[in-house]
Parts: C-alpha cells; structure tokens; sequence
C-alpha cells in the first residue's frame, strides 16, 4: 500500500477518476479520504457527502490489500477517529436478522442520522409500517429495508428521487 499526496481536494478527485480508469480491472483500489472543506470558526458542518466518504474509506482502509489512498495535504493535519471506534459503529443488515425497530431507532438518532419524512441525502431515514428507507453513510445509494414482523425480509436499494426499489440484495 503506497499513499498518494495531493495539494488539495480537486487534484484528489481528479486524480482518482483518471487513475482508476486504468486500475479499473486490476484489483488495485483507490480510496480518496477528503478534506472537511470547512474552515476552523465555521459554524456549520461539512457536507454529508464529505462524511460519507471519509467514513467509508476510513472503513475499508485498514482492510485494503492492494490499492492506495490518496489524500489532500490538509487532511494529513487533522486528526482521525481511531480504527476500533469505525468498526465498532458500523451498520451492518443481513436478510432474516431480528430487528427491534424502537431500539434501531434510537442506534440510527445516536449515530447522527436525521428522522425525515422522504429519504433524500446520507444520514437520513424514515421508518414507515414495515418499511425503513436508510441512506447510510458511506453508501452510494439508499436502501429500503422490509420487515416481516421483526425480522429483515428485504434490503434493496432505491432512487430517492421516485421511492420505487431498484435492485434485491440479499445480504
């Protein structure tokens, strides 16, 4: 595993969309942890697509056989949630698995997720019935998540733009 330095975030980006066109088929994986993009006295927090990539390349770096993460020099000088505490506060849903929706609730509010009405953006969910719709962080796509009684019967992802499920994952 080699790091990548950058300057800032748009050679970062860049350089992760140019470089994985040839790593592509490789196995070789690139992981771009951003910079907050936000200054010291703000007064308001990055944005939830920023969150969501450092949380997820922070996730599967400690995990990378063959790749490199590339990062802005400004993110070299702030410091990082220790590895334990990211793979202690994962997420993780399988088919058939109990779920107390009370309890997930209040795991989902805790970890910083937003209560809507329509799942929209990363850190948002709405339970309705037997149906959650969670946009975890990390994700590239919300899921929707469908109950029998208490136990997972269904987790596919969906368009948040038309709420009708895409894809059936069984995991």
């Amino acid at each position: 595993i080699h790091e990548i330095l950058v300057e800032t975030g748009l050679p970062a980006a860049r350089l992760e969309l140019e470089l994985g066109f040839f790593f592509k088929h490789s196995g070789y994986e690139l992981l771009t942890l951003p910079d907050w993009e936000t200054l010291p006295y703000d007064h308001f927090p990055p944005h939830q697509d920023i969150v969501s990539q450092r949380l997820l390349t922070l996730y599967k770096l400690p995990s990378l056989k063959r790749g490199a993460p590339i990062v802005p020099a400004m993110t070299l000088m702030q410091r990082l949630v220790p590895a334990e505490y990211i793979g202690q506060n994962v997420l993780l849903l399988t088919r058939g698995e109990k779920l107390d929706l009370d309890t997930f609730r209040e795991r989902l509010a805790a970890g910083g997720y937003q209560h809507v009405s329509q799942v929209m953006g990363h850190g948002e969910f709405t339970i309705r019935g037997s149906i959650i719709d969670l946009y975890p962080m990390g994700s590239p796509e919300p899921y929707r998540i469908d109950l029998f009684d208490d136990e997972i019967e269904s987790i596919r992802s969906f368009n948040p733009g038309d709420q009708r499920s895409q894809t059936q994952h069984n995991s």
